[in-house]
């Protein structure tokens, strides 16, 4: 999954949406990626194995994450049925705070 995530975004470059990885095969499972201690999300329904490979791939600092337009996610097609996070704080039901991937630092552009 990790292989498939950075190839995503040696081809298209920064910006890639949540709904542009759920194309890839075995990314929609029944997890969410966020912060689930703030109950915000990045995105709903990803595989055990997508959720691992964003962490790592977060905490390695070979991907970034960084808030965006929900506009983004209007043109791909792809909304999240839940309130949208207008801060980061910490809420009391779940949000989503649409956002987009980015190399990080640490991202090798073979």
């Amino acid at each position: 999954m990790k292989d498939a995530i950075l190839q995503f975004l040696k081809e298209y470059g920064d910006g890639v949406s949540f709904a542009e990885l759920s194309r890839i095969k075995g990314f929609k499972g029944e997890f969410n990626f966020g912060y689930p201690e703030k109950n915000i999300y990045l995105w709903f329904n990803c595989s055990q194995s997508a959720v691992d490979a964003l962490t790592e791939l977060k905490d390695k600092d070979i991907i970034e994450f960084k808030p965006c337009d929900i506009l983004v996610y209007h043109a791909d097609g792809l909304i999240q049925k839940a309130p949208i996070a207008k801060q980061i704080r910490k809420y009391s039901k779940k949000r989503w705070l649409p956002a987009t991937l980015y190399k990080g630092q640490c991202f090798q552009q073979d």
